[in-house]
């Protein structure tokens, strides 16, 4: 059944449309909102909502994608992106990571570090199950340090707080109280190209249980920020070639739990202890919230430990995988990982198991390995330019796709890189000269 009740809608244009608000995306607008004049749409497919820490509020925004076989990886579709559902943990990137990307974030790096709430957590703060595997850790031979996180303390009175995560929803938010539009439930088909010049996007949005419309809108400047498993299609659709041909790293992982009898435990920020195993593999804490606790053990089958949350302790595995595998031009992902690379996750768990030992674990078990967001398959200098602007005319990507470090957490990066666009943008879009002819359409889908 459609909505009949209007067949075309014509609507103002654009200076820039920003495709996906992750938080690279939001970075960005947030930085250009605050020059008066310019008209910014955000097309988000999600909705913008003000999530619960509970399964239904995970639920409700989770979307998970096949990296491989028997593989998979977990995004939240909704305002704001995966920080909606991310742990706060701020793995620092080295200054190496910069090289790679060929560009300096360094004044960038300098604004984030004062912008966001990064700091390690207290032991005040810590869950009773960290500081367990904390102790357990020293006395198996490998001790813990404190790892940054992004979380402001003063939103904690005795532990964990779902609203003291720092969140890109918080930077959209700003940017739309500062006159940004924002659609939701709108997921881009495609960019629109004339000439070699990207001119707009073709979007479908949703309006009603029985509605939807297809919308044709332009701008000056498109940027993508639609996450990795959104933006290459997009960018093998307007005709770019080559991508995905030089690999992709996924930060693939497994968790070890231990059920501690007496252990009186309660939600916790995962991801507050870690270090090193080897070269290719880090290990940490992986306490959560009782609810992430409950789908894990769901998803596991594990449905005898549903409400042993406050007795487990538990360890996280995460693998920094070379560069390899390829994406398809349906823009779906593939990639094996080397034999290495799974004798470190090997030894990993051995490490892990050792620590559940000396917690008191009368039982411990793992769980799959699944995929972390794939990333590092847009390459400066084949892909984009150091301006973050692909082949075709202004057109840019500002998302994990450019990420090239798998040994550090994107959220800091992706703050850069929007502040980073921001600056070169700023500077062609403020410009005294109007936009002129360009149109917007609507088509009854």
């Amino acid at each position: 059944m459609k909505d009949s009740s209007e067949k075309t809608v014509t609507t103002d244009e654009y200076d820039l449309i920003l495709v996906g608000s992750g938080t690279g995306g939001c970075s960005l607008v947030k930085e250009l909102s605050r020059y008066q004049g310019l008209k910014i749409l955000v097309l988000e497919q999600g909705k913008n909502l003000l999530l619960k820490d509970n399964i239904k509020g995970i639920m409700s925004v989770a979307k998970e994608y096949k990296v491989e076989q028997g593989l998979k990886a977990l995004c939240a579709a909704t305002a704001g992106g995966s920080t909606s559902v991310y742990f706060g943990v701020c793995k620092m990137p080295g200054p190496e990571s910069y090289e790679k990307l060929g560009i300096d974030f360094s004044q960038e790096l300098d604004e984030v570090m004062q912008d966001l709430p990064l700091a390690e957590l207290p032991d005040s703060l810590l869950a009773p199950q960290t500081l367990r595997f904390g102790e357990a850790s020293d006395k198996a031979g490998y001790p813990m340090g404190k790892k940054l996180m992004i979380i402001d303390q003063n939103k904690c009175d005795s532990g964990y707080n779902y609203a003291a995560k720092w969140k890109a929803k918080d930077y959209l938010d700003e940017a739309v109280e500062s006159g940004v539009e924002l659609k939701t439930q709108s997921s881009v088909n495609k960019i629109l190209v004339e000439n070699h010049f990207a001119v707009g996007v073709e979007y479908t949005q949703k309006e009603s249980i029985f509605s939807k419309r297809v919308f044709k809108a332009y701008a000056k400047k498109i940027v993508i920020a639609a996450g990795a498993f959104n933006t290459p299609k997009l960018l093998i659709d307007a005709g770019i070639a080559d991508i995905g041909s030089h690999g992709f790293f996924c930060t693939p992982g497994f968790m070890v739990f231990g059920y501690v009898p007496g252990l009186n435990g309660q939600d916790g920020f995962l991801g507050a202890l870690e270090r090193s195993v080897d070269e290719r593999v880090t290990i940490g804490d992986a306490t959560t919230t009782s609810s992430f606790y409950k789908l894990v053990m769901l998803g596991e089958g594990k449905l005898n430990y549903l409400f042993s949350h406050p007795n487990m302790v538990s360890a996280g595995m995460l693998l920094s995988d070379t560069l390899g595998g390829e994406i398809t031009p349906d823009g779906k992902f593939k990639k094996q990982f080397l034999s290495e690379e799974y004798e470190s996750l090997k030894k990993s768990e051995s490490v892990a198991r050792l620590i559940m030992e000396k917690a008191g674990s009368t039982k411990t078990f793992k769980t799959k390995l699944v995929s972390g967001i794939p990333g590092g398959f847009l390459k400066i200098g084949i892909h984009i330019d150091r301006n973050l602007q692909t082949e075709l005319k202004n057109l840019y990507v500002c998302d994990h796709s450019i990420i090239a470090d798998s040994k550090s957490t994107p959220t800091v990066p992706l703050v850069c890189l929007g502040k980073y666009l921001s600056k070169h943008l700023q500077a062609e879009l403020i410009q005294p000269t109007a936009t002129a002819g360009l149109k917007q359409q609507a088509i009854a889908y």
